[in-house]
C-alpha cells in the first residue's frame, strides 16, 4: 500500500538489509487492490496492503493505524468538530478507487445510508503527497493514515477535525503465497516482519 511503502518499508527494509546483506528487494508501490493483484499474478512475492484483504494467500496483520479527517490549518477551516452531514457540504479530496482509505471512506458512507456522491468531492488523486500538497493549499478536507500527517499536524500546517460518531482505524496486513514453496529469502522476510518477539516492520519517525 502507499501508506506503509512511504512510511514503513523504507525503514523496514533498509534494517532487513543489515541482517541479510546479500538480499537483493525491490519496493514496488501501489494502492491496496493493484497491489493485491500484482500478488496474485505473480508480480511480486509478498504484499503489505492496509483494510480488508480478499486472497487465498495468507494473511498476517502486522499493525492497526488510526484514520483522520484533516485540513489546512486556517481560517478557512475553523470549526475542528463536524457532524458528518457538515462534513458533506465541506470541499472534499478523495483517493482513487482500489486505495484502502478509499474503501473505508465508503464504508463509512455505507453504515450511515449515504454515498461519496452525497459529499462534495472536488478532486480525487492517486498519491498521499498530491492529496497532503491539495490540503495544505486550501482546497478541501481529506481522509489520511495519522502516519502520514504526523508531521504536519505537529508543526501546525495542518489540523485534525474531529467528526461526531466516527472513529477508524484499519488493519495493515502482510499477504504473501502459502501454496507454494518461497525462496529461501523471501521466507527470511516474513519471518523478519512478522517475529512476535521483535517485528522487524517499522514505522519512520
Amino acid at each position: 500500500s502507499c501508506t506503509s511503502g512511504n512510511y514503513a518499508l523504507p525503514g523496514s527494509i533498509s534494517n532487513f538489509k543489515q541482517k541479510f546483506p546479500q538480499a537483493n528487494v525491490k519496493l514496488d508501490i501501489s494502492n491496496s487492490w493493484e497491489t493485491i493483484g500484482k500478488l496474485h499474478k505473480g508480480e511480486i512475492d509478498v504484499a503489505i496492503v492496509d483494510g480488508d484483504v480478499e486472497t487465498n494467500h495468507a494473511v498476517r496483520v502486522l499493525d492497526k493505524i488510526d484514520l483522520v479527517f484533516v485540513a489546512a490549518n486556517t481560517d478557512k477551516f475553523k470549526r475542528t468538530k463536524l457532524t458528518l452531514k457538515e462534513l458533506k457540504t465541506k470541499p472534499f479530496i478523495v483517493r482513487e478507487k482500489g486505495a484502502a482509505v478509499r474503501t473505508e471512506m465508503e464504508k463509512l458512507c455505507v453504515a450511515n445510508g449515504c454515498t461519496l456522491k452525497d459529499f462534495n468531492v472536488v478532486a480525487e488523486m492517486n498519491s498521499l503527497h498530491s492529496i497532503k500538497a491539495a490540503v495544505l493549499s486550501g482546497t478541501g478536507i481529506t481522509l489520511l493514515p495519522l502516519i502520514s500527517v504526523r508531521k504536519e499536524i505537529a508543526e501546525g500546517s495542518l489540523r485534525i477535525l474531529q467528526i461526531e460518531g466516527v472513529d477508524l482505524q484499519i488493519d495493515v496486513n502482510l499477504v504473501y503465497p502459502i501454496d507454494e514453496e518461497s525462496s529461501p529469502l523471501v521466507q527470511n522476510f516474513v519471518t523478519f516482519l512478522t517475529n512476535s518477539k521483535k517485528s522487524g516492520f517499522c514505522w519512520a519517525e
